[in-house]
């Protein structure tokens, strides 16, 4: 059974999220940002990793 992780900025917002995660972004290495949107009140990054 996977555990279901709630990831939390301040109270801006709340997503819950079941995958992978590194314990800090210089592992994540180099990326870029594809698209960015802002639709209903809703900002979405969407990102590549290199």
């Amino acid at each position: 059974m996977n555990e279901l992780r709630i990831v939390r900025i301040g109270d801006y917002d709340a997503c819950p999220c079941i995958g992978p995660h590194v314990n800090s972004t210089k592992e994540i290495g180099k990326f870029n940002i594809t698209t960015t949107g802002f639709e209903g009140g809703v900002l979405r990054i969407r990102f590549k990793l290199l």
